[in-house]
């Protein structure tokens, strides 16, 4: 804060007047965004030297109040945040204003505009309040004159007002003391269950968040009470005008299954038939409530005192069998001490489960069910009389087929004349005899290497072995030169 607010909110001030128009003034600067914090800082600077009696005080609420045509929503938003500003500063010593306080609230929460603003503002109020009584009879008895006044203001006003003052009453939850709220718990619920139930009200979804927050404020304290509101929550579930109250709704059984899984026990089955039912709903966001709700439900069943939906399972002992006493022990170890099934997070049923197998290949039958041991031992049934299955070929009988021929290039003429040459020998494309056989037995003797050379030498007796196939190809490109110059040589004659 600088020096030139400091002097300002310092100064004497010694008539009524002069500390009108300081506030005025200050609130006036409020317009400005630029200036608003340090305006801030300068009211709390005066309220705390200047707020000296009862009739500054009712002075400050006044000027605080105050709203014309000429003023702005946001501007009337920052007047109206001054009542938390107030309880900031004067704490304890403002409970004797709070009826004056409640009064101006309440008629600004004709506005739709102003709802949040108003119930922020009485929330922080009421924190700084009662932050440092430490009598707990003070703490109920202010509190319980705090929630009369807010209950008789919405049974007697429109629907706006209804709106703002159920979410008043949601932020008054958030902000007290539990011990306090725990002590007027059962005038509270009731009043809360009386308006949920009126066909006039026009804020249930409202209401229905105040009850989520009461029982998020006492958790466990609230399950005496949480009962007779289950009724009510089925009828609400199942609105057909408003979509936010089906939501909320939902909302609350989501809440009691987390904290007071107990509660919806008795009337599980219908619960989850109306969830069910929701799932198809036409507002998307009531669909995810409810599949979020039967999520914490199923989830509830194991942390209930008793099985919300279905019975633990029962061991079933077969008289003379062999094994019984075995299955019985393993079910007993499946169900907990609290008649469960255990968790299969927490370890498998079976604490032999994961041990390693024997390595001898012999059956044991010391471990096992009565139901695998009879499979085991009983004997296989006959079987039908069938078509003879077709037997797989071994390798030796497998026909390999010939290899293709290849192409035939026409040869030169002088070519025509000679003996055909025949084709080369096949012998290493011929699968060995070896592949047949087993492995033990001997390795069959290394092939020798023959060149291509040798093998067609060995085709062609008749050839001469010296003649190779690079001398047979230069022969024959001689005689094909020879017959094109004859040829060549004849047509230049003619």
């Amino acid at each position: 804060m600088s020096k030139k607010v400091a002097a300002r909110s310092t100064q004497a001030i010694e008539t009524m007047q002069q500390f009108r128009q300081l506030i005025a003034g200050c609130m006036g600067r409020m317009k400005d965004g630029r200036t608003l914090q340090s305006t801030l800082e300068e009211l709390k600077e005066i309220m705390r030297v200047h707020v000296t009696s009862t009739d500054r005080m009712n002075v400050l609420i006044s000027l605080f109040a105050e709203q014309n045509e000429h003023m702005g929503v946001s501007q009337r938003k920052e007047g109206l945040k001054l009542f938390g500003i107030m309880g900031e500063v004067f704490e304890d010593s403002l409970l004797a204003f709070v009826p004056k306080v409640l009064a101006i609230c309440t008629k600004r929460l004709e506005d739709p505009q102003l709802h949040a603003v108003v119930s922020d503002s009485l929330g922080a109020m009421v924190h700084h309040m009662f932050k440092h009584i430490s009598v707990a009879q003070e703490k109920v008895t202010h509190l319980t004159t705090i929630l009369d006044s807010l209950f008789a203001t919405l049974r007697a006003s429109p629907r706006n007002v209804q709106i703002g003052v159920a979410m008043c009453l949601t932020r008054i939850v958030q902000n007290s003391p539990i011990d306090a709220l725990v002590a007027v718990l059962g005038t509270f619920t009731d009043s809360l269950l009386d308006l949920i139930r009126s066909s006039w009200v026009r804020c249930t979804t409202q209401l229905l968040e105040t009850l989520i927050s009461l029982v998020l404020a006492v958790e466990y304290e609230f399950e005496a009470h949480a009962g007779k509101f289950l009724p009510g929550l089925m009828e609400c579930m199942q609105a057909q005008k408003d979509w936010s109250t089906r939501k909320m709704a939902i909302d609350v059984v989501y809440t009691f299954a987390a904290f007071l899984p107990d509660v919806i026990a008795g009337r599980i089955d219908d619960i989850v038939t109306v969830l069910k039912e929701r799932k198809s709903d036409k507002i998307r966001h009531v669909r995810e409530a409810a599949q979020e709700a039967l999520a914490k439900i199923k989830e509830a069943k194991t942390k209930s005192g008793k099985p919300l939906h279905e019975s633990p399972p029962r061991a079933v002992q077969t008289v003379g069998s062999k094994g019984s006493d075995y299955m019985i022990e393993e079910m007993k170890q499946s169900v907990g001490g609290d008649g469960l099934p255990k968790s299969i997070f927490q370890g498998p049923v079976n604490p032999n489960f994961f041990k390693a197998a024997p390595k001898s290949n012999s059956l044991s039958y010391n471990n096992l069910p009565l139901a695998a041991i009879e499979i085991m031992t009983s004997s296989p049934p006959p079987k039908e009389e069938s078509e003879p299955e077709e037997k797989l070929a071994r390798p030796e009988d497998i026909l390999v087929p010939p290899p293709l021929e290849e192409a035939k290039v026409p040869s030169p003429p002088a070519m025509q004349s000679e003996e055909k040459v025949p084709a080369e020998s096949t012998d290493e494309l011929q699968i060995p005899p070896e592949l047949g056989k087993h492995p033990d037995e001997a390795p069959p003797k290394e092939r020798e290497i023959v060149s291509s050379e040798q093998r067609r030498d060995e085709a062609r007796p008749d050839v001469e072995p010296t003649a190779t196939l690079r001398e047979t190809e230069a022969v024959s490109r001689q005689t094909y030169q020879y017959d094109i110059d004859r040829l060549s040589k004849v047509s230049f004659d003619a």
